[in-house]
């Protein structure tokens, strides 16, 4: 089941944790264990108010091919690692926002950094008003968010990923 489709169902049966998997997947470029995960997925701004476990999130990334899992042997703990289909997954979200950012680098990169600080969209929609025959900045967030540069804390947000396209822009 190692597949980039896999990975697509998995976002659409829980797009609440979209977010969450790709940063995990791309945690998991090198093996982790429980342990590190379960920190790592715990302190994610998606399980602020956790209603899944590190169990259950591992499982489901294994289930459609986005994580392999080495078993535990004599000295050394289980530990799980990124299959070729994560890695094809976070590439093919990387593109997306390469394409977004290639079409409309100066809105985006203008977008990215007045979310540094979290931003509803009431705000946004204040700040880059719309214009004629462009889209409306709500287009440019949803694009954001599918490729990861932002995300919702209590407004939209950043990401990491944002940031480093931010820096190769500017």
């Amino acid at each position: 089941m190692e597949t980039i489709r896999d990975m697509l169902w998995l976002e659409q049966l829980e797009p609440r944790f979209s977010a969450l998997f790709y940063k995990v997947i791309e945690f998991c470029l090198s093996p982790k264990t429980f342990e590190e995960l379960d920190i790592e997925i715990m302190s994610s701004p998606e399980m602020a108010t956790p209603v899944q476990s590190t169990a259950a999130i591992l499982e489901w990334l294994e289930e459609c091919g986005g994580l392999a899992v080495t078993p535990a042997q004599e000295e050394a703990p289980k530990t799980w690692q990124a299959t070729n289909a994560g890695i094809a997954h976070l590439k093919r979200r990387a593109d997306k926002l390469n394409k977004v950012k290639s079409e409309n680098e100066k809105i985006i990169s203008e977008i990215l950094m007045f979310c540094r600080n979290s931003r509803r969209l009431t705000e946004l929609e204040q700040a880059f008003p719309s214009r004629d025959n462009e889209p409306r900045v709500g287009y440019y967030i949803l694009e954001l968010e599918r490729a990861g540069a932002v995300e919702w804390r209590n407004g939209w947000t950043t990401t990491e990923q944002g940031w480093r396209f931010v820096k190769a822009i500017v």
